[in-house]
Formats: C-alpha cells, structure tokens, sequence
C-alpha cells in the first residue's frame, strides 16, 4: 500500500511539473519561424542574425 501512495505522488509531481513547463514555454516570445522569416533577436547577447540588417547589435553576414 506505501508502494502505491509512493507511486501515486510521484506520478502526480511529475504531470504538475510537465504542465508548469508548458504554460511557462507559451508565455514567451516564439523562437523559430514568424511571418516567413525567422523571429526577430532578443537583447540575447548570444543571438545573432543574418536576415536583419537594421539590427546592428545582432547582424551577421550569411555564409
């Protein structure tokens, strides 16, 4: 029976962490694709950027 209850909370811990991680991934602003081309830098240091040349900070030249 303390198998059971074991087993039960950590089912439990392990669905209400997945769903917490979900709804904090949709909060921000989308990586990837938007509109065609690739979504505009963050004020990411580590972000650079090859399709916007107006963004200065995170413009690189295409290979």
């Amino acid at each position: 029976m303390v198998a059971f209850w074991i087993i039960a909370v950590i089912s439990i811990a392990v669905i209400l962490t997945f769903t917490v991680l979900g709804y904090v991934s949709r909060s921000g602003q989308p990586i990837g694709i938007v509109d065609g081309r690739l979504a505009p830098c963050l004020i990411s240091p580590n972000c650079i950027s090859s399709e916007d040349k107006t963004d200065t900070k995170h413009y690189i030249a295409p290979i």
